[in-house]
């Protein structure tokens, strides 16, 4: 769940940086940006497409890691009773 949070923040950090790039830096219209955009969409969409099934095949399930449901509470330290101000 982790790595798909990542990865979607990740992706989208990505997409926003390479729009205010084409637009200010390259001054791409907005229609112009948006096309230039299409071929990554396309290619996350076909690639994810051809992607999943091929690894599916290859990988193996494995057992997911969870929290144990039970932890013993963290100790606390003991107080300082040395001063730090004369």
């Amino acid at each position: 769940m982790i790595a798909l949070v990542v990865n979607s923040l990740s992706t989208f950090g990505m997409m926003l940086i390479l729009t205010y790039q084409l637009q200010s830096v390259m001054q791409y219209s907005a229609l112009l940006t948006g096309l230039a955009l299409v071929p990554f969409a396309v290619a996350a969409g076909l690639g994810s497409a051809f992607a999943a099934p091929w690894l599916m095949a290859r990988v193996p399930p494995r057992p997911r890691v969870t929290w144990p449901r039970t932890r013993r509470p963290a100790r606390r330290p003991a107080p300082c009773t040395a001063s730090r101000w004369p």
